[in-house]
This record gives C-alpha cells, sequence and structure tokens, in this order.
C-alpha cells in the first residue's frame, strides 16, 4: 500500500509512550502508530456497524471536557437505580 508522510502535534509524554512501545515492539513509531491508527479505524467501523458510534463520540466529548463519569452510580442491567 502507497505510504503519505503527515505531520502530527502530540503531548510529550505521549510522544515518549510511542517511543518506548516501538521499542519494546521492535518496530519504527512511523510504523506503530500506523498500527494503531489502523486498529482504530477497525474499531470505529464495529461501533458503527452495533450503533454505538454516537455513544462512543458523547463519551469522548465528556473525556475531553475533563467530566468524569463515575461508573459506580450507573446501575448494571437488571439493578434499580438508586437516583
Amino acid at each position: 500500500m502507497k505510504k503519505t508522510h503527515i505531520n502530527i502535534t502530540i503531548d510529550e509524554d505521549l510522544d515518549k509512550w510511542l517511543d518506548k512501545m516501538a521499542l519494546e515492539l521492535n518496530i519504527s513509531k512511523s510504523q506503530f502508530i500506523n498500527n494503531c491508527v489502523s486498529v482504530a479505524k477497525s474499531d470505529v467501523k464495529v461501533l458503527r456497524a452495533i450503533g454505538l458510534f454516537d455513544l462512543a463520540k458523547a463519551v469522548i466529548r465528556l473525556w475531553e471536557k475533563g467530566t468524569e463519569v463515575k461508573m459506580q452510580n450507573i446501575p448494571l442491567v437488571g439493578q434499580k437505580s438508586e437516583i
């Protein structure tokens, strides 16, 4: 497959993590990032197929705003809500 060059800006700690993971896997950072994006693409296809893509977008928006979702307050299937 033809490769294309891109420039991205990421957080410094994430860049260090990418270096570490690529080294552990004995592949280039570029190949590791390519693999991560490829997996994300597959995940999006699955989320769309099962109808959870919009939910995933909403969760990401909350996470980006710094809103904590407290799972202990969310009842499990079959449990009564205390609210």
